[in-house]
């Protein structure tokens, strides 16, 4: 009902209010020791690189101090990659406290999903058929055009994720372009296991996910709730189990309203 989902638009802004704040100064305590851990493991990596080549190169070099050389470039590179994806997270949360860096300007949208789409080619060719559904006549959004390619994208992927690898034939990706009341429409639609009834409430929550631990932070959707938000549109979700999803993004053809929506579909 038109009551329930204002309530579930009212919980999920004051959710991401809350991450927004929580975010900021996280944001500032972790980037700063983050950014000497990464500093140092550079040096480090370099200075082991350099040893190697020095040692390695004498004459009766002991064979276990190869082997103690290989294990410290494991340990390095690890280090390195864990640091980086702490910093990629922290990143990632501070766009819930801050504006798009870029003012709003007009988007071709059908431009900026097939670049995405380009983008997301090697992956998608191995999972689904693309069918492209484009209105040729589209007029153009007033978005942050690398904030909305970045929503893109990610809807993009998370449809990709949503279905099996390996048999392109059997699932089909739709992108659909079309107009509605004022706002420019986009539909990304896959034909995967879809979303569960209890799930879908929760979509959009921050560091909500359902992938294996490790394979994602649970911010993609959240940060793209977020981005719709504070350029004037709605992001919506309908899914059925066994059947697949869609994700709609409506944009305003103008400029954004007042006080931007995000709507989570029941």
């Amino acid at each position: 009902t038109e009551r329930r989902r204002l309530e579930q638009q009212s919980i999920q802004n004051e959710r991401l209010a809350s991450v927004g704040a929580l975010a900021a100064g996280i944001a500032h305590e972790i980037n700063n020791p983050m950014a000497y851990v990464l500093s140092n493991l550079g040096y480090l990596q370099g200075w082991r690189e350099d040893l190697e080549r020095q040692l390695t190169g004498l004459p009766g070099c002991p064979a276990h101090l190869t082997e103690l050389f290989v294990e410290a470039k494991e340990v390095i590179a690890e280090s390195l990659d864990g640091c980086k994806r702490i910093r990629d997270i922290v990143r990632d949360m501070s766009f819930f406290s801050h504006a798009p860096d870029n003012a709003l300007a007009p988007v071709n949208v059908n431009g900026s999903l097939d670049f995405v789409l380009r983008m997301a080619h090697t992956e998608l060719k191995r999972t689904a058929t693309l069918v492209k559904d484009y209105d040729g006549e589209l007029p153009p959004v007033f978005a942050c055009e690398s904030r909305l390619s970045q929503v893109f994208l990610n809807l993009v992927i998370n449809a990709i994720q949503a279905m099996q690898p390996g048999s392109p034939q059997r699932h089909t990706l739709r992108v659909r372009t079309t107009r509605e009341s004022g706002f420019v429409r986009v539909d990304v639609s896959d034909s995967g296991h879809g979303i569960p009834p209890e799930v879908l409430p929760r979509i959009f929550d921050p560091f909500f996910t359902t992938k294996p631990a490790g394979s994602g932070t649970g911010l993609g959707l959240s940060i793209s709730h977020s981005l719709v938000q504070k350029m004037g549109g709605q992001l919506r979700v309908r899914s059925e189990q066994g059947v697949g999803t869609t994700f709609t993004l409506l944009l305003p053809m103008g400029e954004p309203a007042a006080e931007p929506r995000a709507v989570l579909a029941s």
